[in-house]
Parts: structure tokens; sequence; C-alpha cells
């Protein structure tokens, strides 16, 4: 692999054709057999994220990944020249989790790791594929918590239209019981 990103004769913007060959990647993804940890939109975005940074980087190139004509070998080109990406296609990517998530039907809640943390234990409901990371990382949404002001929700502070309490959620400092 490696050579200099964007070689192969694509066009002469490096970075755009890096972009346009991952772009181009991007339903391979969604195939099990492919990248058996994808779980979703925000996969998806991290693995292109993941697959322009390597060319960008010098360790892929655009020319060779646009030229390959079939997922499984664009997909193992993209997972070979990221560390990332082989995370996320074998589903324990990075741990991801703390951050906010809002899922398809707009809900919100808190991105967590199944692996120390029980949502439906707690009273919330796990939603899959709202979360970038490993299938470990999923969105918790309707996560109860008790503040001051009453009973609430683990939202991102920014989406409460309510009262804030921190501390009494899972996440990092901007997820905060929500009492509306």
């Amino acid at each position: 692999m490696g050579g200099e990103p964007g070689a192969g004769g694509m066009g002469g913007n490096p970075d755009a054709d890096c972009e346009t060959a991952c772009d181009n990647s991007d339903p391979c993804y969604e195939n099990d057999a492919n990248c058996p940890g994808y779980s979703g939109d925000a996969d998806k975005a991290a693995l292109t994220a993941a697959c322009i940074a390597a060319c960008t980087g010098g360790d892929l190139d655009a020319g060779e990944l646009e030229s390959t004509l079939d997922c499984p070998g664009s997909v193992e080109l993209i997972i070979g020249a990221s560390a990332d990406a082989a995370g996320i296609c074998a589903g324990d990517g990075p741990d991801q989790s703390g951050g906010a998530c809002l899922t398809d039907m707009g809900d919100p809640g808190v991105c967590v790791n199944t692996d120390n943390y029980d949502c439906e234990g707690e009273g919330g409901a796990l939603v899959m594929g709202a979360c970038p990371g490993g299938n470990n990382i999923v969105c918790c949404v309707e996560l109860p918590c008790i503040a001051t002001a009453g009973e609430g929700v683990c939202i991102d502070s920014g989406a409460c239209d309510g009262e804030t309490e921190a501390g009494l959620c899972p996440g990092n400092n901007s997820i905060m019981c929500c009492v509306e």
C-alpha cells in the first residue's frame, strides 16, 4: 500500500481523490461479511474518516482503492491501512462512549459501553447504530435520574429545555440530568 497519497492517476488534488475514493466505499461497510462490526451511520462516518486519514497519510492509495471493483477488496484495503477501521469492523472499535447521541427517531441519549454499564438495568433503553465505535458502544435513551429539581433523564445539557444537574449520569461533562 503506502506510496504517495492520492497516487494512481485519479486527479490533481490528492486530498479530494482520497475523499472521493473513501466516499465511494461507504456502501461496502453495510455487508456483514465485509465489516461484521458495522452498526450504522455513526460507524459509517467513523470508517470514512479513518479511510480518508489513512489515504491522506500515505498508508492507502486512492487510485488502488478506486480500481478495486468489489466491496470485500475495498474493505480489506481500508482495514489493512487503518487500525481504527480494523477495530470498528471487528466489532471492538475504540471506546467512544460518554458522548451525546441522537437516535433515528430524534431521541437524545448518551453513548455507553455495554461492557461496563448496564443501561437497561438502570432503566434506560438501548439503541444500536447511533454511536461511533464497536458493537458494545450503544445509545442509551430514556435513562432516568433523580435531581434536586425532581425526576429527569440523562441527555446532553444543550438539548435540555429545563433544569440540569451534573454528576448524576454516565458520560462526559456535557451529559447531565435534565428535568423538564
